[in-house]
């Protein structure tokens, strides 16, 4: 499937390597992004791929840069492309939403994507892209398509 670009995330320990070599073997490299909940998991595959493919900050780094003082999201340097995040998070009985366009500027303004997952309902799919994120996580992929394709963004097949 070269016209399909893949998030891929390392759930398991030891998942790295054999990721990598799959990688390497059949030259996805552009392709995908891979991120994990697991700083040692993505830190593992960063050595491995040397910034060869993109990757998505662990929940600490996004945390921190999405949440730290002005002064820790400025010394934060992650090498992540990515920040894979939902679209709220409980907080004190209530739901605080994580994207917002303060969020999506800030991550432009350092070359950074947001990804925001898991995302199955088709109005907040729209909503989500009107705001200008630039990737969504689903487990509906024939709603997503649907979006896309009433959007004019499909590229793929029919």
């Amino acid at each position: 499937w070269p016209d399909i670009n893949l998030n891929i995330d390392l759930k398991a320990p030891g998942t790295a390597l054999p990721l990598w070599r799959l990688i390497e073997e059949r030259d996805l490299h552009d392709q995908v992004c891979v991120g994990s909940f697991s700083q040692r998991n993505i830190s593992r595959f960063r050595r491995l791929s040397r910034g060869r493919v993109a990757t998505a900050a662990a929940e600490v780094g996004t945390a921190l840069a999405l949440f730290g003082p002005r002064w820790v999201t400025s010394l934060l340097r992650t090498p992540a492309d990515v920040f894979q995040v939902p679209p709220s998070v409980p907080l004190r009985g209530r739901s605080v939403r994580v994207v917002t366009r303060g969020l999506l500027d800030a991550a432009h303004r350092y070359d950074k994507q947001v990804h925001v997952w898991t995302i199955d309902d088709a109005d907040e799919m729209h909503r989500l892209l009107d705001l200008g994120v630039d990737g969504l996580v689903s487990d509906r992929i024939d709603v997503l398509k649907d979006v896309l394709v009433e959007r004019g963004a499909w590229t793929g097949r029919p």
